[in-house]
């Protein structure tokens, strides 16, 4: 069992050094042009019409994922997140954001087992509001910002 925990952990350590190393150290021209802070000060609404600021905890980190609900390497990443689900939700806000229009999002959070209780908060961005601020070029991109949003 002790094994098993270990694993996850190094797991969830490698993941999110694989996306800071990417966004830093793979791609530092990138780093250079995108918006290095996550505002909270414009309401955002999720795909059911509810602003994010009410959901999210400003104590914790949070885990933005930028997704396609076609792609299936970020379908790998909901289910990564969603088998160590326990470990996620108590350290970090859990956003996904796509282009894609509420109706075809709430389909894919049906498919995929998120549903009210589920600490993912999911986010329409079909004039891609969000994609350009953060220069997103490719499914699936993850950010991870301090609780001061940096």
């Amino acid at each position: 069992m002790i094994m098993r925990t270990i694993c996850t952990f190094v797991c969830l350590v490698m993941l999110i050094i694989t996306g800071i190393s990417f966004i830093f150290i793979i791609n530092p021209k990138r780093t250079k042009q995108i918006q290095s802070s996550f505002d909270l000060e414009q309401p955002i609404k999720d795909i059911n019409g509810q602003n994010i600021q009410e959901n999210l905890n400003l104590q914790k980190n949070t885990i933005v994922l930028f997704l396609n609900s076609d792609c299936d390497f970020c379908k790998q990443e909901i289910d990564f997140i969603d088998k160590n689900i326990d470990i996620f939700k108590s350290k970090y806000n859990l956003l996904i954001v796509s282009f894609e229009n509420r109706d075809k999002l709430k389909i894919f959070e049906n498919l995929t087992k998120i549903d009210n209780n589920s600490p993912f908060i999911i986010i329409s961005d079909p004039d891609f509001d969000l994609i350009n601020k953060y220069e997103i070029t490719e499914f699936p991109s993850l950010f991870l910002f301090t609780p001061d949003g940096k």
